[in-house]
């Protein structure tokens, strides 16, 4: 037997963002599964962000 739940994430117009949780597993199921992927999952790459890196004239 497969069970299944869907997490959607929407964000309106005004930038609110929300949730939708549906499908036929149990809540505390679906908890523990994401605890056990986060846990096993590998660490992003930090990605550089531009407009955070100050150039320096050179002397």
């Amino acid at each position: 037997m497969i069970e299944i739940l869907t997490i959607i994430k929407e964000t309106d117009t005004n930038g609110i963002l929300n949730y939708t949780v549906n499908g036929n597993l149990p809540l505390d199921e679906a908890a523990k599964a994401l605890v056990i992927v986060a846990f096993n999952a590998e660490k992003p790459e930090k990605e550089e962000n531009k407009s955070d890196v100050m150039e320096l004239d050179s002397p």
